[in-house]
């Protein structure tokens, strides 16, 4: 059976072809959901009211995984599950587990779809302040040869304040994950989420995401807008705090100003180098409209969300969520690339037992080393190729056993992807 794979390089311009689900990725941050204090209370906070408004915030966005901040105890998990996510005939909503190993009042949590995906594992992330929590999700469709697709999401809330000790604070918060991912040595499907509380993409938190050594774990801003985002008109349509101008004690107020809220992603799912991609242009800021600097979210008329929304967004909590969009490609699907950045495009087939068939295109001359490693991750092949324009060669399989095996490709410039052959 021949066995056909595409495969993504690091590219700026990504055209997909017709892939087989996506996914809709929120972050929210939900303003001490089910928890009183001397400034947030039943008068200010109370849940019921929120939970109104919430539902009128989700039946519009129809995310799929959402990852929240600021919410209370294990029963308010619950109810938010039971009176906010799986209402008005909606059932599939499960929650993850509920983990606090700082015993903070408030903690992060993921929520996601059942019809879509499953939950396959967690890892609670000790930190200086609250935890963050990485979870390993699966999309339910199993690709051929039992090929599962799995997806990271980790869920944060980085220390708030603007002084240098919180500044500091949430550059240990953020190397505390890097340095979790590494310890495992990562190289998957990541999306990583929360309320950052940054100001500038020169923070130090900020920089241990954008800067890490490690590709597979180096984390990328979908929208590309490095700068100091605080208080600054020129990122108004990215801000996502606050939506009143006007807080009531509990809420902040002042107006859409900081950019505290995001969703950054890694190389691999930048790249479509295996099987989710990020969806170009799918990165919103729900309710803001880029009209809202120092303004509220509700007032004047909003033109990207509908008045009963733009009015819950601003009752409901102090954030507003931010989404993203992933394609998962699954069997049967096929996507190509256009590079803005001259990267090769590489792809292979099996074309019978014995030999497999490889093609490349670029307009600029690539060194392109290609490499097959066994399950066991020894090499077993190892190839290069100076490849001009149209590139193609074949490459013998004989001697090796029947199997599945890995591909990695790079060109001089790094790792660029991964894919599977099937030896029959």
């Amino acid at each position: 059976m021949k066995y056909f794979l595409v495969a993504l390089l690091l590219s700026t311009s990504v055209v997909h072809a017709q892939f087989g689900d996506t996914l809709k990725v929120m972050s929210y941050n939900l303003l001490f959901y089910g928890v009183n204090t001397s400034f947030c209370t039943t008068g200010n906070n109370n849940v019921n009211t929120k939970n109104g408004h919430f539902q009128t915030i989700f039946q519009h966005t129809q995310p799929d995984v959402l990852g929240v901040q600021e919410m209370g105890g294990v029963s308010s998990s619950v109810g938010f599950l039971q009176n906010v996510l799986n209402t008005n005939g909606v059932t599939s909503w499960s929650r993850a587990p509920y983990t606090n190993t700082n015993s903070s009042s408030l903690v992060s949590l993921l929520y996601y779809n059942t019809a879509k995906l499953a939950l396959d594992a967690h890892f609670p992330i000790t930190t200086p302040g609250r935890d963050i929590i990485l979870y390993r999700l699966y999309h339910k469709t199993i690709q051929p040869q039992n090929d599962t697709i799995f997806i990271y999401f980790a869920v944060m809330h980085l220390k708030a304040g603007s002084s240098p000790s919180d500044e500091a604070q949430r550059g240990q918060e953020a190397q505390q994950l890097m340095q979790f991912l590494s310890n495992m040595e990562f190289n998957g499907n990541l999306v990583i989420m929360g309320d950052f509380n940054v100001n500038s993409s020169s923070e130090a938190s900020y920089q241990q995401f954008t800067n890490a050594t490690n590709l597979g774990i180096r984390l990328y801003d979908p929208v590309n807008r490095p700068g100091t985002w605080g208080n600054n008109s020129s990122f108004a349509d990215l801000h996502t705090q606050a939506p009143t101008i006007s807080g009531n004690g509990c809420s902040s107020g002042g107006g859409m100003d900081d950019r505290f809220d995001q969703l950054m992603i890694n190389s691999r799912v930048r790249d479509d180098s295996a099987l989710v991609a990020y969806v170009p242009g799918s990165y919103l800021v729900v309710g803001n409209d880029g009209i809202r600097f120092n303004g509220a979210v509700n007032s004047p008329s909003n033109q990207q969300v509908p008045p009963v929304v733009a009015n819950a967004l601003a009752i409901a909590s102090d954030h507003l969520p931010v989404t993203i969009k992933l394609a998962v490609r699954l069997a049967g699907d096929v996507s190509v690339a256009v590079s803005k950045i001259e990267r090769p495009t590489l792809g292979f087939s099996t074309l019978n037992q014995e030999m497999m068939a490889i093609w490349c295109e670029a307009r600029l001359p690539h060194q392109v080393s290609l490499r097959l490693r066994n399950l066991e991750g020894k090499i077993v092949a190892s190839h290069e190729f100076q490849v001009e324009s149209n590139f193609s060669t074949q490459i013998s399989l004989q001697g090796l056993p029947q199997g599945l095996y890995l591909l990695e490709w790079r060109d001089e410039m790094g790792w660029l992807g991964a894919g599977k052959m099937i030896k029959q």
